[in-house]
């Protein structure tokens, strides 16, 4: 019973290591996706001097404000996607805790129940044991006295049944 309780909390903790393994693959690929992105939009310089003239500087300052509205808006939605990553992290961290916990609860119980089952069998045994001992105490008895009251039927009685096993032996 041990063994399977055993093999039962061996396949849940691997699961859930195998669980928190993936959660936390993807946390770090999400926090490296969001660090990639900042540090690839921190270089684009001015843009101003590529348009020349004055209004070659207005444009590269729009241009710089959609860059930097970009950026902010794109390292908003990596930060919810870092968060979501983490989220999950713990979620599936608790949900496997809560599975393992159960499965315990289950093994610990079907156990018990296992134990009583087996006492109650123990104890069926033990009665039958007692309760054959006794007919059989009981038929003794009556055949020694059968055999005390009748003697001679029951001498001729063991000498028939004696020369039948014989026969059988010989066939």
């Amino acid at each position: 019973m041990a063994d399977i309780r055993d093999k039962v909390k061996t396949g849940i903790d691997t699961a859930a290591d195998k669980a928190k393994q993936g959660t936390d693959r993807a946390a770090d690929a999400a926090q490296g996706a969001k660090d990639q992105f900042r540090g690839s939009t921190g270089s684009t310089g001015n843009m101003g001097g590529n348009f020349g003239g004055t209004t070659g500087g207005n444009a590269g300052n729009a241009a710089q404000g959609v860059v930097d509205q970009a950026r902010d808006v794109a390292g908003q939605v990596a930060d919810k996607v870092s968060d979501f990553a983490h989220q999950a992290r713990e979620r599936v961290e608790d949900f496997t805790g809560q599975a393992r916990d159960r499965v315990r609860g289950l093994a610990g119980d079907a156990a018990d129940r296992l134990g009583v089952a087996r006492d109650q069998v123990e104890g069926f045994a033990g009665d039958a044991y007692d309760v054959a001992g006794e007919r059989l105490g009981d038929f003794n008895r009556e055949v020694t006295t059968m055999i005390r009251r009748y003697p001679i039927p029951a001498i001729l009685v063991g000498f028939g049944v004696g020369l039948l096993i014989g026969r059988a032996a010989r066939a």
